[in-house]
């Protein structure tokens, strides 16, 4: 069919199993194509266990009645922001790009999630999904029973940790993001987004009320530091992280994790 109004730059429409022409759940994931080419390279097909994973989260979100959108191509082209190419020094550009090309990847799911939760179609949620991230339960509406827990806690963003590593209790993963489509979240994003974009200048008088916090890191970082670093009124009493060994577990623990020593 025709390509949708509502998408964004040059994303992909995987499904549109909503029942009704706007609002509901989206589920976002990133398939950028990095330098090693993991991810699949030009004009070839994607790996299989990308294509895999992929499928699996297409029928999930089939069978419960969301959406599910797919960016192929990073919005920042060029990858490097100006203080980016400042830090690099005296490094060549095709260095200092790829010293920087993971973080600047892991920073669009932000721009991708603040994108959606200001588009039109006025989705009631936005997931954020690493693409090697599956959703493995297709006997439960997990997105909808993750809504429901937002509603019911009056939170506006779910998150899980990394308790499944053996010193990851309470630290963040990016890999699963739901926010709600509150005026909190979206400013939360458009708060994030900029303060990466300054770099390590800093960012101060956020709109959800942090004075002053730099993410010149990757964006998991910069979460981390707005749950356990910065006067947490700001951030906590709008967030749940759940148990990652639930919610969002990481696949090394089928055989053995790193950060400590292996899977807890």
């Amino acid at each position: 069919g025709p390509r949708p109004g509502w998408l964004v730059q040059d994303d992909l429409l995987v499904v549109d199993a909503r029942p009704n022409a706007s609002g509901g759940i989206l589920v976002l994931q990133e398939v950028l194509m990095n330098r090693a080419g993991e991810w699949g390279k030009e004009q070839a097909k994607r790996p299989l266990w990308l294509r895999a994973i992929l499928a699996t989260n297409r029928e999930h979100v089939r069978k419960f009645g969301h959406a599910m959108v797919l960016r192929w191509r990073p919005t920042n082209k060029t990858l490097l922001l100006p203080w980016q190419l400042k830090n690099c020094g005296s490094k060549s550009r095709h260095d200092c790009d790829r010293e920087n090309e993971r973080e600047n990847y892991n920073w669009e799911k932000h721009l991708h999630l603040l994108e959606y939760l200001e588009s039109p179609q006025q989705f009631s949620h936005v997931l954020m999904l690493d693409a090697d991230a599956a959703l493995v339960r297709q006997d439960r509406n997990t997105l909808q029973i993750i809504a429901d827990m937002l509603e019911k806690k009056g939170k506006d963003i779910f998150m899980a940790d990394e308790d499944w590593l053996v010193h990851g209790k309470g630290r963040i993963n990016g890999g699963l993001v739901l926010a709600k489509n509150t005026a909190w979240c979206r400013d939360l994003f458009r708060d994030t987004v900029e303060a990466h974009n300054r770099g390590n200048a800093g960012y101060k008088h956020w709109r959800i009320g942090v004075p002053d916090q730099q993410c010149s890191s990757n964006e998991q970082v910069c979460l981390n530091d707005l749950w356990s670093g910065q006067p947490k009124e700001h951030f906590r009493p709008h967030a749940i992280v759940a148990s990652g060994k639930r919610w969002n577990r990481g696949e090394c623990v089928m055989r053995a994790c790193g950060d400590g020593g292996g899977s807890s």
